[in-house]
């Protein structure tokens, strides 16, 4: 979201933070599944993609404050994500030993 604002989880909640006022502005409460792993969607920087055990689950704060969109993704753990805006790609990581590419 163009670097005002970041974004970070815990087991029980994901959170959107305003750099500039060092406030938290959007808050997400696990309804079970323990989050692991977050980053911004490389072509809709306001939803969050956040990874947990064997989902990324895709989260607008604007339009949807408490929902998540849920895909399957792995066998395991999302432990790691990063994005690449230039190619509009996500990579995880999981306790699978996979690699994923997704678009």
């Amino acid at each position: 979201m163009s670097g005002y604002v970041l974004a970070s989880v815990s087991e029980d909640s994901a959170r959107i933070w305003s750099v500039s006022e060092g406030l938290c502005m959007h808050v997400l409460y696990s309804s079970g599944n323990k989050f692991q792993s977050c980053t911004f969607h490389p072509r809709i920087g306001h939803v969050l993609v956040i990874g947990s055990d064997e989902f990324l689950e895709l989260w607008n704060p604007i339009f949807q404050r408490n929902i998540t969109w849920p895909y399957s993704a792995h066998a395991g753990i999302i432990s790691s994500l990063a994005d690449s805006q230039s190619k509009g790609i996500i990579a995880s990581v999981s306790h699978d030993q996979w690699i994923k590419i997704w678009r």
